[in-house]
């Protein structure tokens, strides 16, 4: 017998926001090979959508990538897997609940960074700030801590909303040209 073996590919989707704003595996807001989530696929961000991710998760998510020119918003509301890497280079993408990315590497290139929900928030993914920049911000009155590893060439804004609001920044190790 002759050995059969296959290699799925993730499929590019690209969020539309048509129906809702819930990031799921069964609302219809994608255009690309199909306009409804499956796990491992990966989930590109541009433009200005109908609407923007309000909530999002337990996925799978191949990678994640907020291209240049997106003008909206996605917030990761729990745990995900994340297979790739994060793309920030434009929009927001908001951080709900330690977990949200994964443990795969963040790349800042032009966009912003931000905590919400009502929790402390720890992300621990390797940063890397690329010649477009970027920015990290706390978006609630709650704590941001940074524990990955810091890296790149860009301009790093740090900034955040709220009195008790802290960005607590304990790199593994720091390689960021300041």
């Amino acid at each position: 017998l002759a050995a059969i073996s296959s290699t799925v590919t993730a499929a590019d989707l690209t969020w539309t926001g048509a129906t809702s704003g819930i990031w799921d595996t069964s609302t219809a807001n994608w255009s690309g090979a199909s306009t409804v989530f499956t796990g491992g696929d990966n989930a590109v961000f541009s433009g200005t959508p109908t609407n923007n991710v309000t909530a999002a998760s337990g996925l799978t998510i191949g990678s994640i990538n907020l291209q240049s020119g997106f003008t909206g918003s996605v917030t990761l509301t729990g745990a995900n897997t994340v297979n790739g890497t994060t793309t920030v280079s434009a929009g927001t993408l908001n951080v709900g609940a330690t977990g949200s990315l994964g443990s795969r590497a963040i790349t800042l290139g032009g966009g912003t960074l931000q905590n919400s929900g009502g929790a402390d928030v720890t992300i621990a993914n390797s940063i890397s700030v690329g010649s477009g920049g970027g920015s990290i911000k706390l978006g609630v009155a709650k704590n941001l801590n940074l524990t990955g590893t810091l890296s790149g060439s860009g301009n790093l804004t740090l900034g955040g909303s709220g009195p008790l609001s802290s960005i607590n920044m304990s790199f593994s190790s720091n390689t960021l040209t300041w």
